[in-house]
């Protein structure tokens, strides 16, 4: 758990400033794992707004 932990806050660093695009990309790729919730919140994207 620890380790997915890390894995995220390293996420979320590297994608402020990128383009929402990056950010939809990052979480369609990873939304098994981790959720898209838990994602969304994260790198501050609307939930709504990847499902569109």
């Amino acid at each position: 758990m620890e380790e997915e932990r890390e894995v995220l806050r390293k996420a979320a660093k590297r994608f402020v400033g990128e383009t929402l695009v990056n950010r939809f990309r990052f979480v369609a790729d990873h939304q098994r794992r981790f959720g898209v919730k838990g994602l969304c919140t994260l790198l501050g994207i609307a939930r709504s707004s990847f499902y569109c």
